[in-house]
């Protein structure tokens, strides 16, 4: 560009002294004036020219200035693996209230908090990772609350959840689990009849949506799993199967899902029990195995324009031939606190037979865990904040494992919040 800046000013340096050449070696002839008006008027024009190139250069200057500015200004640098992992957690402060005639306690009052952080990799188009750890007890597969006491003592921190995730291209809507991974059986209202709601089962599974049609899905679930490894007798596990269609009724909107379930907990017999409720044999261990078969079915509307659903489940043990060895769940739900402000209510009545359900993975809460009860359960949560819910849940529950009926209540309080 210098160079392009010295050319326009040689140039219009010899301009000039053409004119005062020209002037001077004709002063005297009379046509002086004339040969001086058109130099200047042709000198002029070369001004103009000159003056917009001038311009045009300067604007490309400015242009090329601003180009090389923002280069050298740093951009923030996204990573790869960034945009392939995703963090999430929740932290519950709870309020509890019990009340359990069979335990002598009138009222027993206590806090208690839980704590979860995870995060999820995505590997490629196929593979992925999912690592999640959460406070709570090691020998308790059914909650990972932790009590606030002991003295201020350090709480334990244990991996909650660790397993890979394959979705082979090759078969579409399929997903294979392998490690300790969320529960991926299908829960109608989400109950918790057979497994706790905070129970990660151990072993390989496998979940199939397929479409039938254009308000119709099938969906196929089985896994293997290990309850229990032994070096001299075979293994306890559990190997399941679920299938269930969910299908949307076209003029109403309404929609519609029931399926049937099998879990074969083997080699379960003969197990000492930690757990109360299952029925024992003259050792002190567990009389049955658990084959469970279980129906289940969910139906949601719309009550003008609050979202219901209408749920239950019933659950048969065949095998044990104790006579106690069936159970069922049902219940409605109204609303759902999506956005702040929203409020849910969840209202279920359940009965809980003492063989039904292998008693160390079912519900830890409604009558105080275990089998061998009824009762009614309230839930009541709402929204109040982007990020945080409030909630309370009332158990209204009578234990029948004994000669005598025992009632048993209990009320939580939690405020939960997620990220």
């Amino acid at each position: 560009m210098g160079k392009k800046i010295s050319a326009l000013a040689l140039i219009l340096t010899m301009g000039l002294w053409h004119v005062a050449v020209s002037g001077v070696e004709n002063h005297s002839d009379d046509d002086t004036m004339l040969r001086m008006k058109l130099q200047i008027e042709s000198l002029q024009k070369q001004l103009d020219l000159l003056q917009n190139e001038f311009k045009s250069l300067k604007t490309s200057n400015a242009a090329e200035s601003n180009v090389t500015e923002s280069k050298n200004v740093p951009t923030k640098q996204v990573s790869p693996s960034d945009e392939k992992m995703t963090v999430y957690g929740d932290f519950r402060y709870r309020h509890e209230s019990i009340d359990d005639t069979d335990a002598g306690i009138d009222k027993r009052n206590g806090n208690r908090m839980r704590a979860r952080v995870g995060a999820k990799f995505k590997l490629d188009d196929q593979w992925g990772l999912n690592f999640r750890l959460a406070s709570g007890s090691s020998g308790t597969p059914t909650s990972t609350n932790q009590t606030l006491d002991s003295y201020f003592s350090s709480k334990d921190v244990w991996i909650d959840m660790a397993y890979a995730t394959w979705k082979p291209a090759a078969f579409s809507g399929l997903d294979i689990h392998m490690g300790k991974m969320k529960n991926p059986f299908y829960k109608s209202g989400k109950n918790q009849v057979i497994f706790d709601g905070d129970v990660t089962p151990e072993g390989i599974a496998a979940s199939r949506e397929l479409k039938i049609s254009e308000s119709t899905n099938l969906v196929v679930t089985g896994s293997g799993y290990w309850l229990d490894e032994r070096s001299s007798d075979a293994d306890a596990s559990i190997f399941g199967i679920q299938t269930y269609i969910k299908h949307k009724l076209q003029n109403s909107g309404n929609t519609f899902l029931g399926g049937i379930s099998y879990y074969d907990m083997g080699n379960v017999q003969g197990m000492s029990t930690a757990f109360k409720g299952n029925t024992d044999d003259d050792m002190g261990k567990l009389k049955y195995d658990f084959d469970l078969l279980e129906g289940f079915a969910e139906y949601g509307f719309k009550c003008k324009s609050t979202p219901m659903a209408v749920y239950g489940n019933y659950v048969k043990n065949i095998a044990a031939t104790s006579g106690s060895d069936t159970a069922y769940a049902f219940g409605y739900k109204l609303n759902k606190a999506s956005t702040v402000g929203d409020w849910e209510f969840d209202y279920q009545y359940r009965d809980l037979q003492s063989d039904a359900a292998y008693a160390g993975l079912n519900d830890s809460d409604f009558i105080g865990g275990g089998t061998g009860g009824r009762g009614h359960t309230v839930k009541a949560n709402t929204k109040i904040s982007k990020a945080v819910k409030a909630g309370l849940t009332y158990f209204n529950n009578i234990r029948y494992r004994g000669v005598d009926d025992q009632d048993y209540e209990r009320l939580q309080v939690d405020l939960v919040l997620k990220f």
